[in-house]
């Protein structure tokens, strides 16, 4: 049996996360051994791990910085056969120990789950992240993005990445999804039109641009929903207090299972200032709940244009999400139909991503 080590901070409620445990399932699935070893032991996703046969590893450090040492143990120790990561600071580690760990004769699967360029600008440690793709990445076996932007991007920063990239889109899992999804408490004040985001409280999710904008809306007609948590929790509900939208702005934190608020919703919001392929917008569009996008949300626009639906809107100005919203929220919903188009089902997906392991 073959075996397949995966390094994550830890398996937490993000869309990266949970594009992970999606990965790890069809692994195991398909008769893989897998090992899950994490900087944390926040898990609050470890019951979406099928049958929870994936073997745990904490590394009890939260930052890489104190794992440099136990994650060569840890590869020591397992001998796996491939070593997989899907965040940018972990992969640049793993990349530059495997030239040194070369008779483990383990194969390095990186994900990129950001788009590159926007990951660099946005980083305090610009040259670092501009060697590292450009470089470091080089010493990977296959580095999966996730949309035809993303490969491009990493076109423009090393032509000879190209020979190891796949385009492996984030699977959803429809069916379970919708059946999350139900519930028979309403969630939402029926005298109000309800908006949603749902993310982590970060300044790359853009929160503050959202709650900026929304105070200038007709209080008296939106409510806004916000599930999440994150380090900017604190500073979000300070600019809400500050603003006055108290009564207007619920802060939900943390949903094990955030579907039936997206269900329920009239329209779901994505402010952010950058994305990899936004999990949540996938989501939404499975649930039939409508969606209004900053362009800068990665490959928001190659999820347009394969949907090809009204329910999904894109915005490059703020001052253009009012008109846009008015549009949204004027369109019926029907509960029963899946907007998702068919190059994201996880069944699809599954077949492309154990190829990868099957080439390499």
């Amino acid at each position: 049996m073959k075996k397949v080590l995966f390094f994550l901070p830890s398996i937490s409620g993000g869309g990266a996360e949970r594009v992970s445990i999606q990965f790890i399932n069809f692994l195991l699935s398909a008769g893989y051994e897998v090992h899950i070893a994490t900087f944390s032991a926040d898990s609050n996703e470890h019951w979406l791990i099928n049958n929870n046969n994936a073997k745990m590893i904490l590394l009890n450090k939260a930052r890489l910085s104190r794992n440099l040492f136990s994650i060569i143990k840890t590869i020591h120790k397992l001998k796996p056969n491939y070593v997989y990561s899907t965040f940018a600071h972990i992969n640049f580690y793993l990349c530059l120990i495997k030239p040194i760990l070369f008779f483990y004769q383990f194969k390095l699967i990186i994900r990129e789950a950001n788009m590159p360029f926007a990951n660099i600008a946005s980083s305090k440690y610009k040259m670092l992240y501009k060697f590292g793709y450009k470089y470091l990445y080089l010493f990977s076996n296959s580095l999966i993005v996730t949309s035809h932007v993303m490969r491009d991007e990493f076109k423009g920063i090393n032509k000879c990445l190209l020979g190891k990239i796949s385009i492996i889109r984030n699977p959803i899992d429809v069916s379970r999804i919708q059946q999350s999804s139900f519930s028979e408490e309403r969630l939402f004040s029926e005298e109000y039109i309800n908006l949603i985001s749902v993310g982590r409280l970060t300044y790359q999710k853009g929160y503050d641009i959202l709650i900026n904008w929304f105070k200038d809306q007709d209080l008296s007609k939106f409510h806004l929903s916000i599930l999440g948590e994150g380090p900017d929790a604190n500073s979000l509900m300070t600019l809400v207090k500050n603003l006055g939208l108290e009564k207007s702005v619920t802060f939900l934190g943390f949903q094990e299972n955030p579907y039936p608020w997206v269900a329920q919703a009239d329209c779901l919001l994505l402010f952010s200032r950058w994305e990899g392929l936004p999990n949540v917008v996938l989501e939404s569009l499975a649930l039939n709940t409508p969606v209004l996008s900053s362009s800068t949300a990665g490959g928001i626009g190659e999820i347009l244009e394969l949907c090809n639906h009204p329910k999904i809107r894109i915005f490059d100005n703020v001052k253009k999400v009012d008109k846009k919203l008015r549009f949204l929220i004027e369109e019926n919903k029907d509960f029963d139909q899946n907007l998702l188009p068919l190059e994201y089902s996880d069944s699809l997906i599954k077949k492309e991503f154990l190829k990868i392991f099957n080439s390499i």
